[in-house]
């Protein structure tokens, strides 16, 4: 409303559990340190529940279409964003790179649970938990979990559900182990991926350990452990 942005039409946006209301908006630019990133999807959606969450206004949230525009880095340790000019862009050298898969715009890498079941996580920065498992593929595979389960409830855009939190008892992730992971199980939002391999969100409960880089171009993603004493 600040900006007066010119709203094109109503349209219906995928939350983590439901649709939301929104209208598509023209933005003529945005710019990340003086590099211009693609804004053509631009929606206008009420966040008050998420700055409420926050503690502090929240003007908006940037999906992967538009970060996606150029190569970049998330630095969960030093809270630090680096977006790179795609004709200078050098990957990290120290680590080696893995396949990062897009399916609709949204980035999904590869991991394994339990001792055998190789999956596709989405990636979600914005997502507070560990992992999120939808019913569906927990169904098909109980053993990734342990027995243990308690109700909980979920938030975000589309408002908030009733979830069950349980724990995976291994998920293997960029060469790295992690064991006993916190893990919710919910319904699978409406526009989830439907490849049976497509398991749910690896959020910020294992992404905050990590320094991560991606090349949507190339489709490749750099992880680098973050330095001790991060919390």
């Amino acid at each position: 409303d600040r900006l007066k942005l010119p709203e094109l039409v109503d349209v219906q946006v995928g939350g983590v559990h439901e649709y939301a209301r929104a209208s598509l908006c023209t933005l003529e630019s945005l710019t990340v340190g003086g590099l211009q990133l693609d804004s053509t999807a631009t929606l206008a959606l009420p966040l008050d529940d998420l700055s409420a969450r926050a503690g502090r206004p929240v003007a908006g949230i940037i999906g992967f279409p538009t970060i996606g525009s150029a190569p970049f880095t998330i630095d969960f340790a030093r809270a630090s964003l680096t977006v790179y000019n795609p004709d200078r862009f050098e990957p990290p050298a120290s680590v080696k790179s893995e396949e990062l898969r897009i399916h609709e715009y949204a980035p999904y890498v590869e991991a394994t649970l339990g001792k055998d079941q190789v999956v596709w996580l989405l990636l979600d920065s914005g997502s507070v938990a560990a992992i999120t498992l939808w019913d569906r593929f927990v169904k098909a595979h109980p053993h990734v979990l342990n027995r243990h389960k308690s109700p909980a409830l979920s938030t975000g855009i589309g408002g908030g559900k009733r979830v069950t939190m349980s724990r995976a008892r291994s998920l293997r992730l960029f060469g790295r182990d992690f064991h006993d992971v916190t893990a919710i199980v919910q319904e699978a939002p409406p526009q989830a991926w439907d490849d049976p391999r497509a398991a749910g969100i690896l959020g910020l409960g294992v992404l905050r350990q990590l320094r991560v880089t991606i090349d949507p171009a190339k489709r490749r993603i750099w992880a680098e452990t973050a330095p001790r004493g991060f919390r």
